[in-house]
């Protein structure tokens, strides 16, 4: 009897451990791209192509500093495999204290904005505070809209979890078309 007691509570805790890692993985769904692969830019935003181990891929999109008061933008068509509520967050690097925040919107939703914090002359992630965006499967737009000069964009990243903190550069998971 007391042997099948533990092989039941065994089986119990076995179960729920597995149950408990299936749902956690279910919220670990992560998209992420390079921000310089955006089309239809328009200026002031720019890509920079230039390699270096402080940014990843090819670049990163900026709006210069003593740009005009438009901001530009530029679009992304990601697909989503994983339908649910997402979190956006943007890897960038702001030059001064001049400019902190970019624009991200999502298809019909209305602009988030992203940043507005004191990091400055580093690479760092700042999120969509607040924002979430119910996304179904299959093709979304992703506009990334600058607001401010002096600001630089390298990876933009997009989960499930709503805990999740990116830190350093991400693996890019997919190429937005």
């Amino acid at each position: 009897m007391r042997k099948q007691l533990i092989y039941l509570v065994t089986g119990s805790v076995l179960g729920a451990v597995l149950i408990s890692g299936a749902l956690s993985a279910a919220s670990t769904t992560k998209i992420c791209f390079e921000a310089e692969l955006g089309k239809d830019v328009q200026t002031p935003l720019k890509v920079v192509n230039k390699a270096s181990n402080n940014w990843s891929g090819a670049g990163y999109m900026e709006v210069p500093e003593n740009s005009p008061k438009s901001k530009g933008s530029a679009s992304y068509t990601i697909t989503v495999s994983d339908p649910g509520y997402y979190y956006v967050w943007a890897r960038t690097y702001w030059k001064d204290g001049c400019g902190n925040s970019v624009g991200i919107q999502i298809d019909s939703y209305s602009p988030a904005t992203l940043g507005q914090d004191g990091t400055y002359n580093h690479w760092h992630w700042v999120e969509a505070k607040g924002a979430k965006f119910n996304l179904s499967a299959g093709k979304h737009t992703i506009k990334l809209l600058g607001r401010e000069p002096g600001i630089m964009v390298d990876q933009i990243f997009l989960t499930k979890d709503s805990e999740y903190v990116p830190v350093a550069i991400r693996p890019v998971t997919q190429k937005p078309s």
